[in-house]
């Protein structure tokens, strides 16, 4: 190897923070890939082939060896089985991210975990009071808890610079915390009866998962093998065994020693980060959008007027739209006047209701709860129908906030370089058509657009800092800004 990597004390959280800008990028289009597979189900569920969806969707596979856990349909395999590797993905990027916080500060852990408090149960209890006179109703409570990470982002991708990158972290620290609450919800609420001796051998497996953390042990396919065996067990426990992935990605180890390693800082090894990046790619474009296009097939022409005013769907369109961000934004802000927590640096007010405005985009987990909270189908199709306009009304109100914000900050910086010297210089060419004029307002230009990129990158590098990501000599700012101080220094 030609040129070797410097070992620094903070590798481990470079290693984190670059991972931690990948997973936001890889997310963010594998919502608009969920998107798309969301629309096509309901054109496909609405048009000619809508009984060929249909059948796909309730197409009867055989799962097990010997009909040891029986036939289930394509959407069931798809719920038990391939959203364990959602799951999974959760619980490893709910321990990087508390690594990450770890590594900087952690006190920045009490205001996502508080938003996502105020997130889960302002939108319960909404919940609960458009369906307090229909205790049928009640199982569905926790329909309206869950934040979509993937299709927030997604929307975030496509409004642009309208966007800051402080905005994405913290709405991607609510999520996590809110799909682990989604989890504990799920195991506590949604069980079929627990059976208490597979449950010990559950609880055995998990042990020994923990156990190989311990030991420092980096092989994958052993986790992988131990995750497969917990998540039989929790089937025939009664507890839903995508719960399994979770407890598998929280004891994949996020750095270890190979045996026989040197013991120098340098030769570590990163198994979490490796799953991580391996996985992600599947599960956010084939994964995710699977279940989308299976999931979101409503057929339009039976919704009548009677469903949009059905409490089921009230309660989690309302829940979502409303719930989402009075919860999380009045815990954020009750947090910060308290003293708590401190504001995240760079978002303003304004820009933190947007980001609570798009957190109630709760698409796969809502639906997920929905499935598991009903099982009449007519419930399950207005809980969906609840979710999808809760979700499209705040994904609407999130994007208009952050283009009213983004336009009300860059209008007073085009006034003031319009009231410039340069401005009237260059009016004043134009008018008398002088050539010292013109090289004159093309020198000033110039000076102004040189002095404005300063100030960009200086304003870049101030967000950077704050945000705990490495900035000298990762990216051509750091390297431009490191360069710059060198020649000042002689």
């Amino acid at each position: 190897m030609l040129f070797k990597p410097r070992y620094r004390p903070d590798m481990t959280r470079y290693h984190v923070t670059r991972a931690f800008r990948n997973f936001i990028h890889t997310e963010a289009w594998g919502g608009v890939v969920m998107m798309f597979c969301a629309a096509l189900a309901l054109i496909a569920a609405n048009s000619r082939f809508g009984g060929l969806y249909g059948d796909f969707t309730a197409a009867d596979i055989m799962v097990g060896i010997n009909s040891v856990i029986g036939v289930t349909s394509v959407y069931g395999v798809i719920k038990d089985v391939l959203m364990a590797f959602f799951f999974l993905l959760v619980g490893m990027e709910l321990k990087r991210e508390l690594a990450r916080e770890f590594a900087s500060d952690r006190r920045q852990l009490l205001l996502p975990l508080f938003a996502a408090i105020g997130g889960m149960a302002v939108p319960a209890l909404v919940y609960f009071a458009v369906n307090f006179h229909h205790p049928e109703n009640w199982r569905g409570w926790a329909i309206p808890s869950a934040t979509d990470i993937a299709f927030a982002l997604g929307v975030m991708v496509m409004l642009g610079r309208a966007v800051p990158h402080a905005a994405k972290v913290l709405l991607l620290s609510i999520a996590i915390f809110d799909d682990i609450g989604a989890v504990i919800i799920i195991a506590l609420f949604y069980n079929r009866g627990v059976v208490p001796v597979p449950l010990l051998w559950a609880l055995a497996v998990a042990a020994l998962l923990f156990l190989c953390m311990k030991k420092g042990v980096v092989r994958k396919r052993i986790y992988l093998a131990l995750g497969v065996l917990l998540w039989f067990c929790l089937y025939r426990s009664g507890i839903h065994p995508t719960l399994a992935g979770v407890v598998t990605g929280l004891a994949i180890p996020a750095a270890a020693r190979k045996k026989g390693a040197p013991k120098r800082p340098g030769a570590l090894f990163h198994p979490l980060e490796d799953f991580t990046n391996l996985l992600h790619p599947w599960v956010a474009f084939f994964i995710l959008p699977l279940f989308a296009f299976t999931s979101a097939g409503i057929v339009l022409r039976d919704v009548a007027v009677e469903s949009l005013v059905n409490p089921v769907t009230l309660g989690a369109a309302l829940g979502l739209f409303l719930g989402k961000p009075v919860g999380i934004f009045g815990a954020s802000l009750l947090m910060v006047k308290l003293g708590i927590v401190e504001k995240p640096a760079g978002l303003s007010w304004r820009q933190m209701l947007a980001t609570s405005s798009l957190a109630g985009i709760g698409f796969t987990l809502s639906i997920f709860i929905a499935y598991l909270s009903f099982g009449r189908p007519f419930l399950h199709e207005e809980a969906v129908l609840g979710v999808l306009l809760g979700s499209l009304s705040s994904a609407v109100l999130g994007s208009l906030i952050f283009k009213i914000s983004a336009g009300r900050q860059t209008v007073p910086a085009v006034r003031k370089q319009r009231s410039g010297i340069a401005f009237r210089i260059r009016l004043a060419a134009r008018a008398g058509n002088s050539p010292a004029l013109k090289l004159l307002a093309r020198v000033l230009g110039r000076f102004v657009r040189k002095k404005a990129a300063r100030k960009r990158d200086a304003a870049k590098l101030r967000q950077l800092r704050h945000s705990g990501l490495p900035h000298t000599g990762q990216s051509r700012l750091g390297r431009a800004m490191k360069l710059q101080r060198r020649r000042a220094t002689g």
